[in-house]
């Protein structure tokens, strides 16, 4: 190997053909992609360096794989250029030039008389790269499909999609419909076995879909059939099945009970061995039989278990020593139907294909039709075009507009993507493809990389080839303990990366070093530190704990001692102290970022976590914002309502959330406010919606002054989702549809997010760093903790073994009993696994501290530490016990800058940051002002004003208005007669008496008594409430035809003739004084009553509201209100103290007026004192015939007048 790879001379290298480079980390990759980007931009070369032409950022094409990466590169090349212009200029004018060693060598090849002109070219090229082709990889194929949209048979106009998922999904459900609707019943109830749903059928093709794979059940491939040859094998077992299955049914079913009395009389006498067949398991196995017989229906695995302990053969080594028993024919012949029940023919994997080809198929249909793309069809239909009739015409017209191509982070390339760039430029000596990489750092399977096709690649590129082997990043200590490791790793056979068969050796690489030395206390530190458990052989449980706990005291030890400049970076004798920013905690998962964050918190240590692939939609706060979305959308569904009061981010106590049960003014301000979000939100968006919701329940000062435990993670989140959901709203058309959307994204983990829904991180705060292994690749630090690096996850068979045969090539494999399969998806496991401990050793300038031990998980009696790849390194893939473990670390420890220790001791000390540095406090809860501008306002907002009020009273809907219920009503004690006394009290059965009154009323308050029953009936029957049917029919009839005291004689609800039921209004207001309103009430109505005073408050804007009933009887116009209220007395006396004590006399007076305002536009002859006749308040569990629970008033003209000069503005005190 060693004579096909050499050193990178920058200046030397050959700007031609096909190249590799191969690049371990901190090796200065993107500065020497910078190098070349100049020499191309000259065109410098000659000899064996020959370059090409000449060439402008235009032509010269540079690929990498994120946005991130392609803003990087284009301002380091920028960069790169500018310094080249000045130090060419500076030569050209005779002056001294200081460069770097590349520049200076580069300048060098170039007389002076040459470099005005190169300085030239130099400063066009840095103007012009925001034109430079830097592209990810599917920008450049989207570019490329739409500027040869016709060699390309690509249109010029389609969508870039990447997560709409609902062609799939409808795909899934057309395959459904189309075939298995048309099963006949015994092909369809197996089908059922294997798949419940079109989701279901989704989930198992989906691996299938982008058909790299070859598939194999049982290590053969899978042949591609049609429905009705993949079911044929079925049909012909099935009647070799029945041909025996049916004589004996019958035989069961005549002798079974028989058999039972048998079976039982032996066990009884004692001929079985009591541990295989008790009397409870045989009862229950005799159960299963009997029902297979009787239904005929194949029995399910668990079935099929209890079957087989009652066949012959199993009995007969049930039997004790020296017992006989002589089975019935019909459990000898169980032996044969159960084998030949193992030897059904399995449709399924062929199943599998045939859908997953035919979903592909149908899901590209579609996306043509509606000229849409994601971005794998970005790269299947470039490739697809390249190997097409006009394949050679397209490859010469990209190779002529990008004669030079350098590709970026190869080693994370797929089959496709190299594809692509070996039919542009294979064997073509006028261009150049440089191929920059790391295999040891490929580590994103997950995401569609393939390490095979690197390797391919690097064979087919032109020898030698080229490596970077200088660490510039970490410390010459930390680059030679990872040697060392790496190295006790390359002893094995199979090598540190356990890839000998395919080449990837470790080479150690050498040290830049760095300027500046970690110390603490004065004394330089070991680079690697490997600390063990105390423990021989701990749980995986208390292995995490005791590594977490070691490192959380380790880190505010640290820190502490940088506190009183103890420790940080010693250069030319001045010490940088030691800062939190300076620290990554790297882990595999969420989970794990949650056990260690939460473990620094607890000593008061901040801070944030960033991942590869968690998404946002994971998380708690996703299922909160479901929650309250849908209460926003249903104000009136109490349950909706109180799941998202009490869901975690609106942090409301279980006292509040009890007292909503009890307080119907509370329930009643909680429904107005999420009325109002409702209306708000089909105005403004669901964006305005959620930050409103937010700012009224306090949520962003409430969770910022629980920085310690997370409050500023939850905040990050649900502003995230606020402005993903906005963002999706811009597509689909209603709020239901945005629920439906949320409710998917949650229930698929976000896996159609995109880059968008990965959580974002919560703070730019100079915060210690806990960041998963894939998401720190490209990333340095420098101190890194790896508290859990000895565990593992272990490849899963669950929807099939995914590995590389011989050649290469990817193979799906369905049996998951496949032995082979298993132990080539384990191998591979573990290969990555070793590549990411490499990516994660390597991100350490100074120094790195890893957790082991040979823990054991569940119920195994050994430890796995062997399989994980630290263990690997140390033992070669040996099983590793404690003692052994010591022995390898031992051995390594000898080594010069590596120190094996026993993790240290939790320690309770606290980070203690200097004052001048203290982070910001918890931040102070916002003051709660009077509302300011225009605001719709509403009685219950002004009745609940008796405590401060929130920026978020909205207005009554029409339901709303119907809960003014008494605030103790469900500890009062109940009247002592009615019909009603000891109906349920609350909130709920509130709305449930209104809502009974309004139907009756829409109707006439004339329905029959059996109408009446039906509706009632109805529901009750939801509520459960059935032994209530009859006592709400009689009270609802009696109530109809109770006489109501008018200000001038009585009348009966059904015998009124003009009125109208939830009669809405609106009153302007404009600076109206809510104690100029209550001023009024004093003084006009009950003057000498006391009552609680409104708090001040002013309105501006309009205030709304809901009358349950308004009517007219002898030319005089009243309104009605329902009142629900549970009370101890209902005399006038005590509905009065009750009118005053719940603010009523507002209501009362603000009905009046709006019906004051009403009556004055549409009588001609109107008059207050004539027409007007007051307000009627009927408390509906104390109305009898005595005139108990009728409260009436007719506010004084005086009054009416002065509140409607105060709404008009006319006066400006009352």
């Amino acid at each position: 190997m060693s004579t096909h790879n050499v050193e990178l001379d920058v200046i030397r290298f050959p700007l031609h053909g096909n190249r590799l480079i191969e690049a371990s980390a901190g090796t200065g990759k993107t500065y020497t992609i910078a190098a070349l980007y100049l020499r191309l931009v000259l065109g410098h070369g000659d000899g064996s360096a020959a370059s090409l032409p000449p060439l402008s950022p235009r032509q010269i094409l540079v690929v990498t794989f994120t946005k991130a990466a392609t803003e990087e590169l284009r301002g380091r090349i920028r960069e790169r250029l500018q310094q080249a212009t000045e130090a060419f200029r500076s030569k050209a004018a005779g002056n001294r030039v200081e460069a770097d060693p590349a520049l200076t060598s580069l300048l060098a090849e170039y007389p002076a008389e040459q470099c005005a002109g190169a300085a030239r070219r130099l400063q066009l090229a840095a103007e012009s790269m925001d034109e430079a082709a830097v592209f990810t990889i599917h920008g450049w194929a989207q570019r490329m499909l739409r500027e040869h949209a016709f060699d390309s048979g690509s249109l010029f106009t389609q969508e870039l999609d990447s997560q709409d998922q609902s062609l799939a999904q409808e795909a899934a459900r057309d395959y459904w419909r189309q075939f298995a609707y048309a099963l006949p019943t015994a092909h369809a109830a197996a089908w059922q076995d294997k798949l419940a749903s079109p989701d279901a059928l989704l989930a198992a093709v989906r691996p299938l879909l982008n058909g790299q794979w070859q598939v194999r059940d049982k290590g053969q491939p899978v042949a591609e059939q049609s429905i009705s040859e993949l079911f044929a094998p079925l049909d012909k077992w099935q009647q070799a099945f029945t041909e025996t299955f049916t004589p004996w049914q019958a035989k069961w079913l005549a002798e079974g009970q028989a058999i039972r009395q048998s079976l039982f009389a032996a066990l009884n006498n004692g001929v079985f061995n009591g541990q295989k067949v008790r009397q409870n398991y045989l009862e229950d196995r005799l159960a299963a039989v009997d029902a297979w017989a009787a239904s005929g229906a194949q029995p399910n695995k668990g079935e099929q278990d209890k079957i087989e302990k009652v066949a012959a053969s199993y009995l007969a080594t049930a039997l004790k020593k020296g017992a006989k028993f002589e089975a019935p024919e019909p459990l000898r012949d169980l032996d044969a139907l159960l084998e030949l029940l193992s030897t059904q023919p399995d449709f399924w994997p062929n199943l599998r294909l045939h859908a997953a080809g035919w979903i592909a198929a149908r899901i590209e249909r579609d996306k043509q039709r509606l000229a849409q793309l994601d971005f794998d069809d970005l790269l299947n239909r470039l490739d697809r075009a390249l190997q097409g009739p006009a394949g050679a015409r397209l490859a010469s017209a990209m190779a002529a507009q990008f004669p030079a191509a350098l590709i970026d982070e190869f080693q994370d390339t797929d089959p496709v993507q190299y594809r692509l760039f070996e039919a542009i430029y294979r064997e073509r000596d006028s261009t150049a493809l440089l191929l920059i990489g790391d295999p040891k750092q490929a580590i994103y399977a997950f995401r569609g990389a393939d390490i095979h096709t690197y390797l391919k690649a690097r064979s087919q590129a032109a020898t030698p080839h080229f490596t970077l082997g200088t660490n510039y990043r970490s410390s010459h200590a930390m680059v030679q303990a990872v040697n060392a490791l790496f190295e006790q790793g390359e002893k094995s056979t199979e090598g540190a990366f356990y890839f000998a068969e395919r080449g990837l050796p470790f080479h150690a690489v050498a040290a830049n070093g760095r300027d500046e030395q970690w110390q603490v206390e004065g004394q330089p530190q070991a680079a690697l530190t490997v600390w063990l458990s105390a423990e021989p052989a701990p749980s995986k449980g208390a292995y995490e704990a005791e590594m977490a706990n070691a490192c959380a005291s380790e880190i505010v030890r640290l820190l502490n001692l940088a506190e009183q400049q103890q420790a940080g970076f010693a250069k030319q004798d001045e010490l940088k102290p030691l800062r939190p920013g300076d620290i990554a905690v790297l882990v595999r998962s969420g989970r794990e970022a949650d056990v260690i964050r939460q473990t620094l918190r607890q000593r008061g240590v901040r801070s944030v976590y960033l991942s590869e692939r968690d998404s946002v939609f994971t998380s708690n706060e996703a299922h909160d914002v479901l929650l309250c979305l849908r209460a926003c959308t249903e104000p009136h569904d109490s349950r909706a309502l109180i799941a998202a009061l009490g869901c975690a981010s609106l942090g409301r106590s279980w006292a509040e959330l009890d007292a909503l049960h009890h307080d119907e003014q509370r329930w009643e301000a909680e429904l107005a406010r999420f009325n109002e979000l409702h209306s708000l939100w089909r105005k403004q968006g669901v964006l305005s919606t959620l930050y409103r919701l937010l700012r009224d329940f306090n949520v962003p000062e409430r969770l910022l002054s629980q920085a310690d435990s997370g409050g500023e993670r939850r905040l990050t989140n649900l502003l995230q989702l606020a402005e993903l959901l906005q963002q999706a709203a811009a597509s689909l058309d209603t709020p239901a549809a945005l629920l439906r959307h949320l409710a998917e994204q949650i229930e698929q983990g976000g896996s159609t997010g995109g880059d968008e829904a990965l959580v974002r991180l919560e703070s730019e705060a100079d915060l210690v760093q806990v960041i998963t292994i894939h998401k720190s690749k490209g990333l340095e630090y420098p101190l890194v903790f790896l508290p859990f690096i000895a565990g593992l996850r272990e490849a899963s068979g669950n929807d099939g073994w995914r590995y590389h045969n011989a050649d290469g090539e990817a193979v799906l494999e369905l049996d998951s009993s496949q032995k082979d399969a298993a132990e080539q998806a384990e191998r591979e496991r573990l290969q990555e696994d070793l590549r990411l401990l490499y990516v994660a050793l390597t991100r350490a300038r100074h120094a790195c501290w890893l957790g082991l031990a040979a823990f054991v998980s569940g119920n195994s009696k050994s430890s796995k530490l062997h399989k994980s790849a630290i263990g690997y390194l140390l033992s070669h893939g040996q099983p590793l016990d404690a003692a052994s473990l010591k022995e390898k670390l031992d051995t390594l420890a000898e080594q010069q800058h590596t120190s094996v220790a026993t993790a240290p001791e939790a320690s309770d000390t606290r980070y203690q940051p200097s004052a001048s540095e203290t982070p910001t406090g918890n931040a102070r809860p916002a003051p709660i002002w009077p509302h300011e501008r225009w605001w719709v306002a509403s009685y219950s907002a002004l009745a609940k004003a008796r405590g401060a009020l929130t920026s978020s009273e909205a207005p009554d809907s029409a339901d709303e208005q119907t809960l003014r219920e008494s605030s103790d009503e469900a500890l009062a004690t109940p009247a002592p007669s009615g019909p009603l006394a000891s109906f349920p009290a609350g909130p709920g059965p509130g709305t449930f008496l209104h809502g009974l009154l309004e139907w009756l009323g829409l109707g006439g308050f004339n329905a029959s008594c059996e109408a009446i029953r039906e509706e009632v009936g109805k529901r009750c029957v939801v509520r459960q409430w059935q032994a209530w049917i009859e006592p709400l029919t009689a009270w609802l009839n009696t109530l109809r035809q109770q006489s109501l005291p008018l200000a001038e004689g009585r009348v009966q609800l059904n015998q009124l003739r003009s009125f109208q039921v939830e009669m809405e209004f609106w009153l302007g207001a404009e600076q109206v004084s809510s104690s100029a309103i209550d001023r009024l009430l004093h003084r006009h109505l009950h003057p000498s009553e006391p009552r609680p005073a409104l708090a001040a408050e002013t309105l501006n804007g309009m205030l709304k509201g809901f009358i349950d009933l308004v009517f007219e009887h002898d030319g005089r116009y009243y309104v009605a209100d329902y009142k629900s209220n549970r009370l101890p007395r209902y005399d006038h006396a005590s509905l009065s103290r009750t009118v005053l004590d719940k603010r009523y006399d507002l209501q009362c007076l603000l009905y009046t007026l709006a019906l004051h305002r009403l009556l004055k536009t549409r009588l001609p002859d109107y008059d207050y004192q004539r027409h007007m006749g007051g307000a009627l308040y009927l408390f509906l569990r104390g109305v009898d015939e005595q005139g108990a629970g009728l409260y009436h008033a007719c506010p004084a003209p005086e009054l009416i007048a002065e509140l409607d000069a105060l709404f008009s503005a006319e006066t400006a005190h009352v």
